[in-house]
């Protein structure tokens, strides 16, 4: 009896500490990921504030908005390959966000974390293609708010 009790104790202790690992990881966002992925370094201390992953047969989308806790290196936003325009970063930007289906057909962001075009920020925008799918790294940087939005965006066609 003492030994199906003991058992059971580190059953259940091994079972909460996987879920407390789990959840972990599900309501954090891992910007090593992109970093190693992307060779680029983003900020160390940040807020998670809004995350909504959306996946579809053709691709996924993962949409992050972060409140940094410090200075982001401005040398992240000057890029020889990103010689895009603000309106051409935009428009790639919005036809990746359609292009995921949803519900009612658009991605359901609240208003609070949806991308603001009418303030001044920062924007990247790196792509490769891997294994016949073309991925997509966009990056908004509010100075003003410190506020950053990262969308990690993976497709079978290409947005340009």
């Amino acid at each position: 009896m003492k030994k199906n009790i003991i058992l059971l104790s580190i059953f259940l202790i091994t079972a909460l500490s996987l879920i407390a690992i789990f959840l972990y990881m599900y309501f954090e966002v891992n910007l090593n990921k992109y970093e190693n992925e992307w060779n680029i370094e983003l900020p160390n201390k940040y807020d998670l504030k809004y995350k909504i992953n959306n996946t579809a047969i053709d691709g996924y989308i993962n949409y992050y908005v972060l409140d940094i806790k410090e200075d982001i290196d401005a040398s992240l936003f000057i890029n020889d390959n990103n010689s895009i325009t603000k309106l051409d970063f935009q428009n790639s930007l919005n036809k990746a966000l359609k292009s995921i289906p949803h519900k009612d057909g658009n991605i359901d962001i609240p208003r609070a974390y949806q991308i603001d075009n009418e303030s001044d920020f920062e924007y990247l925008l790196l792509d490769k293609l891997t294994t016949l799918r073309f991925k997509y790294l966009f990056l908004i940087y509010y100075k003003s708010e410190n506020r950053l939005i990262l969308i990690d965006f993976v497709s079978q066609v290409p947005i340009n």
